[in-house]
């Protein structure tokens, strides 16, 4: 009872944690440190820190119109969900999937990206720590969500862009090899 806990702060939690990279008694395997460290960081990390700025996003406006070319596009560049903004970059109509769009005919008819059911996202301030988009994400249900800044919607983040952070290493999918072949 007269017994002081002694609490670490995240700093030095590190550290600790970092002695098992080294040392060959350690339970912890490299990655296992990687991973706990990389967690401890998590609040400290913004999700400005890791999305892709808008001019890196394939993005459709909620006037585009879907034909053979645009849809070839999608899919030539591997994106499996399409964010639908508006022009001004100010909202989020939200994500049409690829999946979506297989048993349309394009070549028959061009189709409004508003005619399909385009699943919800909810924007997300640039300022929210990472720790906190991770909760975030399951409450949202949706593997893309836009982050805005000052109003203007400034870029996306994804599930896998916060496992890849968790984790501390890039996952590459199967279209990121076809693009590392060709």
């Amino acid at each position: 009872r007269g017994e002081r806990q002694l609490l670490h702060t995240r700093a030095e939690l590190g550290l600790l944690i970092g002695e098992h990279r080294v040392a060959d008694e350690s339970e912890l395997d490299e990655d296992e440190v990687e991973i706990i460290q990389s967690a401890l960081q998590m609040s400290e990390k913004t999700v400005k820190d890791i999305m892709r700025p808008i001019k890196q996003v394939y993005w459709l406006a909620q006037d585009a119109v879907l034909n053979d070319e645009t849809v070839e596009q999608i899919t030539r560049q591997g994106y499996s969900r399409v964010p639908i903004f508006d022009t001004a970059l100010t909202q989020c109509y939200g994500v049409l999937l690829l999946r979506d769009m297989v048993e349309h005919d394009f070549s028959l008819a061009p189709v409004p990206v508003m005619d399909f059911v385009l699943h919800k996202t909810r924007v997300i301030g640039s300022r929210t720590a990472l720790d906190t988009m991770l909760r975030k994400f399951a409450a949202i249900r949706s593997h893309m969500v836009p982050i805005e800044q000052g109003g203007r919607i400034i870029g996306i983040v994804t599930a896998e862009d916060l496992l890849e952070e968790i984790i501390g290493q890039e996952i590459a999918d199967e279209i990121d090899y076809a693009h590392q072949r060709s």
